[in-house]
C-alpha cells in the first residue's frame, strides 16, 4: 500500500526530466551567457593578430633573403602586435572582473593572454631580424642568398 502511494508522488523518470536543456524552452536553450561574447571578441583580436604576425615574420624574412631594407615596416607592424597584445589583456581583465567566470573559461582567458603575447614576440623577433639587416645594409655587408631548394 505504502508503495502504491509513493508513486503518485514520485515525479516521472524519463530521459528527458533528467536533461535541463531538453525540457527548457527553446528560446532559453538559444541564449548566450555574455561572458560568451567577451570571448569571442578575444578569439577575433587573437585570430587577426596572428595574420598580423605572420605578415610581420613573412616580411622580415623575405626582406633579409632579398637583401632589402624593410626595417620600418616591420617595426610599424610590430607595434600593432604591442597594442594588440593591450587589447587582449585589458578585455580579458574585464571579463575576469565583470563576469567572475569559472575555472574552465579562466584557463581559456589564461590561454588568450599567452598567445596574445607570444604573437608579440613573434613581432619582436622579426624587427630584429630586420634591423639587423638594415645595419648590415649600412655597413655594405653583403648577406649571401640562400637558396631554399625542398
Amino acid at each position: 500500500m505504502l508503495g502504491t502511494c509513493l508513486k503518485f508522488f514520485r515525479a516521472p523518470q524519463t530521459p528527458q526530466s533528467k536533461n535541463p536543456l531538453t525540457t527548457s524552452p527553446k528560446w532559453l536553450r538559444t541564449l548566450s551567457r555574455l561572458l560568451d561574447v567577451g570571448l569571442e571578441q578575444l578569439t577575433a583580436i587573437v585570430l587577426k593578430m596572428s595574420e598580423v604576425a605572420e605578415k610581420t615574420v613573412g616580411t622580415s624574412i623575405a626582406g633579409f633573403m632579398d637583401g632589402r631594407d624593410v626595417s620600418e615596416q616591420v617595426r610599424e607592424l610590430s607595434e600593432m602586435l604591442v597594442a594588440m597584445t593591450v587589447s587582449v589583456e585589458d578585455k580579458a581583465f574585464e571579463l575576469i572582473v565583470k563576469y567572475q567566470p569559472v575555472a574552465s573559461d579562466l584557463r581559456i582567458i589564461n590561454s588568450y593572454m599567452k598567445i596574445a603575447y607570444d604573437f608579440e614576440r613573434y613581432g619582436r623577433y622579426a624587427w630584429d631580424i630586420s634591423f639587423t639587416q638594415s645595419s648590415l645594409l649600412q655597413r655594405n655587408v653583403r648577406t649571401p642568398g640562400i637558396s631554399w631548394n625542398v
